[in-house]
């Protein structure tokens, strides 16, 4: 809700942006306007007044973006999943990290080899 960083990351130069819904906490229309401003979705909305309120119009706009774009799980199926590998190269520093928490994970015997990995991943991700 910092205005800053909302337009620090629109600001943000990208070919594609993602958005991951689960659902967002989305509590005004206004909240969804920003929400969809951050996928580079102009709903067509005006300012809120002083009081934080948009219009009746403004706030059916912001409820069918939420029905159509957000809420849409049953959709889900036809969405379509690409996987890619893309090989990076790690600093010294990076590598030295990636070695102690592979060290660190690997003695975690609570963690299956999946859980291992995804904190191995997770990690990487960090890096880049």
């Amino acid at each position: 809700q910092d205005p800053d960083a909302f337009r620090a990351l629109i600001a943000l130069g990208s070919r594609a942006r993602w958005g991951i819904t689960g659902p967002p906490a989305l509590h005004s229309p206004a909240a969804v306007g920003r929400a969809a401003a951050m996928l580079g979705v102009d709903l067509g909305m005006g300012r809120p007044d002083a009081n934080g309120k948009v219009s009746a119009e403004d706030g059916a706009k912001a409820q069918r973006f939420v029905t159509e774009c957000i809420r849409r799980c049953a959709a889900v199926d036809a969405i379509k999943v690409v996987e890619r590998t893309i090989p990076v190269e790690l600093t010294a520093v990076e590598r030295m990290l990636y070695l102690q928490q592979q060290d660190l994970v690997g003695s975690v015997p609570a963690l299956d080899e999946m859980e291992r990995r995804e904190r191995l991943v997770q990690l990487c991700l960090h890096f880049h």
